[in-house]
Order: C-alpha cells, then sequence, then structure tokens
C-alpha cells in the first residue's frame, strides 16, 4: 500500500465542509471552535492506519455533531452500550441484548472492493439501520454506531473510503440542522444540535433502564421459579421456602409495569434535569451513574453579605449506592478551608458533602429514582452554605463573585 497516497487521500476527504471563518459557534461564555472536538480509539487495535481512521472520524462525524469521538474495535464481539458524553463507534460488533445473527458484508460497497469480509454481524433492530442495496452496513443507536464488518483490517485506503462514507450515512441519520449561512443564526444552530444531542443521551438512558427492568423481572421470576420447584419437591416442611415465594411474588406484581409506563418515567425525570436552570450539560446517563455539569455556584455569607464565587460543579448520582450515592467535584477550584483542598465550603476533598443531612437524605431518593430531586436539592445545598458551622464558616475563602442573570435554557 502507498502510504503516501493514503495520506493525501486523507486530507482530501478530511476537508471541512465549513467556511474557515465560520469554524466558531458561539456559546455563554464564549466561543468554541469545531477543531476542539476530538477522535480517538479505546482499547485494542491492532490493525494498520489507526491514525487515518481517528482523523476521518473528527473531521466526518465529530465536526459535524459537535460531539467527541470513541472508536472501539471490539474483535467480531458484541459490545455494550455505552450512554454517556462522547458519540461511540464499534467497528466489527453488535449489541449484546439482540444480535442480528451473523452476515457477510458483499464483495462491494458503494461501488468500493471490501478487503475484509470475515463473518459480521446482521441488523439486530434495536436502531437505524445505515443500509446500502439490501445489506445492513451499520446500525445506529442512539449514541453508538456500530459497523456490521471489520472495516479497518489493513487500514487499506478502499477500507478508509467506505468508513467516510458509512459516517456521512450516519450523519444523515441523525438528522442534524446544517451550519446556517448567515452567522447571526448560528447560536440557534448550536443550541439545535445540543438539544439533539440530549434528546440521544434521554433516548440511550430510557433504552438502559428498561433494559435493566426487563434483566430485574427475569431474575426475579427465575428466583420464583426455583423456589416453587424446591416447594413442590420437599413439600409444605419449607415454610421459610413459601415465604421467600410469596415475597418474591410481590416483587414480581410491583415490577410488572408496562415498558410504556417506565419509559415515560424516565423520560419525564430526564426532562425535569434538562430543564433546571443551573444544569449546564449532561455529561453520563445509564443505570449506574448519573453525571451533570453545573453552570457557575454562587453563595451568600450572611455575616458580611457578601457573595462568593464557588465554581462549577460536577455532580455524581451512583445509582448503586456507591461512594455514599453522591461526590460532588469542583471543576473550577479547590480551595483551602475547613480542610486542604475543600471542593466547596461545605463538601470535603474526596467529594462527600459535610453535613450529614443531605447524606442520610440521599439514599431513598435514590432508590426511588427520583434524579432529578437529588439534583435539585444538591445544588440547593450547595448555594446555601451555613456559615454557623465549622466547615461553613471558610466560605470567605472563595473569591467574591457577582450572581449573573440567569438566562431562559434554551
Amino acid at each position: 500500500m502507498n502510504l503516501k497516497a493514503v495520506s493525501d487521500w486523507i486530507k482530501r476527504i478530511g476537508k471541512t465542509v465549513y467556511n474557515p471563518e465560520k469554524s466558531r459557534v458561539m456559546s455563554t461564555p464564549g466561543y468554541i471552535n469545531l477543531n476542539i472536538f476530538t477522535a480517538e480509539a479505546v482499547g485494542d487495535w491492532n490493525g494498520n492506519g489507526k491514525s487515518n481512521f481517528c482523523q476521518v472520524a473528527k473531521n466526518r462525524l465529530a465536526k459535524k455533531i459537535l460531539q467527541d469521538v470513541r472508536i472501539h474495535i471490539p474483535h467480531g464481539k458484541n459490545h455494550r452500550l455505552i450512554n454517556d458524553s462522547y458519540f461511540h463507534i464499534f467497528i466489527w460488533s453488535s449489541p449484546p441484548v439482540k444480535s442480528g445473527g451473523l452476515a457477510q458484508a458483499p464483495q462491494k460497497l458503494w461501488d468500493i472492493d471490501v478487503d475484509s469480509r470475515d463473518a459480521g454481524f446482521g441488523f439486530s433492530g434495536m436502531g437505524k439501520s445505515i443500509n446500502y442495496q439490501g445489506y445492513s452496513v451499520a446500525e445506529l443507536i442512539d449514541n453508538c454506531l456500530y459497523i456490521h464488518h471489520d472495516v479497518c483490517h489493513a487500514g487499506s485506503r478502499n477500507e478508509l473510503k467506505i468508513f467516510a462514507l458509512i459516517l456521512d450515512e450516519t450523519v444523515k441519520a441523525l438528522e442534524l440542522p446544517e451550519m446556517p449561512e448567515n452567522y447571526d443564526d448560528h447560536i440557534s444552530w448550536f443550541f439545535e444540535l445540543k438539544r439533539k444531542k440530549n434528546d440521544r443521551l434521554r433516548s440511550g438512558y430510557i433504552r438502559l433502564a428498561i433494559m435493566e427492568s426487563e434483566d430485574r423481572q427475569k431474575e426475579a421470576l427465575k428466583i420464583q421459579e426455583a423456589y416453587t420447584k424446591s416447594i413442590n419437591e420437599i413439600g409444605a416442611e419449607l415454610t421459610e421456602t413459601v415465604e421467600l415465594v410469596n415475597n418474591k411474588k410481590d416483587e414480581l406484581i410491583v415490577m410488572e409495569e408496562s415498558l410504556e409506563e417506565i419509559s415515560a418515567k424516565h423520560a419525564a425525570t430526564f426532562e425535569r434535569i434538562a430543564k433546571n436552570k443551573m444544569v449546564k450539560d449532561i455529561l453520563e446517563v445509564n443505570t449506574k451513574r448519573i453525571s451533570i455539569l453545573t453552570n457557575k455556584i454562587y453563595s451568600d455569607d450572611s455575616r458580611s453579605g457578601k457573595t462568593h464565587d464557588i465554581g462549577s460543579c460536577r455532580i455524581d448520582i451512583y445509582i448503586n449506592g456507591e461512594n455514599g450515592g453522591l461526590i460532588i467535584t469542583n471543576q473550577t477550584r479547590c480551595v483551602d478551608g475547613y480542610m486542604p483542598k475543600m471542593q466547596a465550603p461545605n463538601v470535603l476533598p474526596n467529594g462527600q458533602p459535610f453535613d450529614s443531612n443531605i447524606k442520610l437524605a440521599m439514599p431513598e431518593l435514590i432508590a426511588k429514582y427520583m434524579f432529578d430531586v437529588v439534583i435539585a436539592n444538591t445544588i440547593k445545598y450547595l448555594e446555601n452554605v451555613k456559615v454557623n458551622n465549622i466547615a461553613g464558616m471558610y466560605i470567605d475563602k472563595w473569591p467574591e463573585g457577582k450572581r449573573p442573570l440567569r438566562a431562559i435554557k434554551k
């Protein structure tokens, strides 16, 4: 393979369609340059041309969806869905829950020779199929793209061409608005792209929540059947087993909500999180953790009447109860207060709240999936520092600030 020819070709197909004069999108506060969006390979990649594939993914996808891209190579194996702030590409793979079976790529895709035709995957039916003449080349599921054949086997020019065309079709399938010619319209265009990203995150979260509920129902049913069989075999002696069976029956009845009800409940929770004026961005939403980034938080010192700039904080809610269910990390600054490197006047260096009341209230709210209330209460806690306790009294160590007028959230 002529590496120079491939490199030259990469430069040609990698040219952004955007006018360099319009390659900045206004946000608050400041500007975002399209070149900040990246595409990186994660995990094992033993094939050739890794950097070329990353460059194509950056120019053909990351810059157009305004989202960082991560490329995974499962090597002909299923891979679980990932729902976080990145867009994920899985080459030669399929989601594990509903496999579409095996399928072999045709000899040509878009009139380009397919270099590797090892057994690949079929369309699972979970998302949108990227088709070429009846063959499902890839499947788009929320923030995940599964490419069904080994498109990076040799790192050849043909494989790069096909990869680029798959990403072009993916951008079409995402139904994104095009960058407007009029620069004054760029703000609304940017917010529309952000809304589309949040829609994909919400959809992925609901999908994973439903899958988790289905798994729990299956597990409860399996346990119920096992205990019922035990009763039939051993008889009335095992009264304790009877009790367990009845308990599992009750659990199963509770969990037998319709999928529509589960979907509606989680969608409503997500919407309330997204509409919170203090939530700047939703970073990760899945069945193990929910992570958000706040806007800059301000708190008043009732002793001096001064307002202090606490900073922007990341809030991680651990659904499985790890880390006490809640971790708060300051993304702007840590300050020496009650202890060195405090995350906030009332948040310890390890991210745990100082006050026991909020720590005691979180487990019940998390168990009820009231994540929007957890986030709202945590922000309120950060905004209302108690200066009469031994941690809050150090609020004056944080810089003074001026609380801004909040714009209507788009």
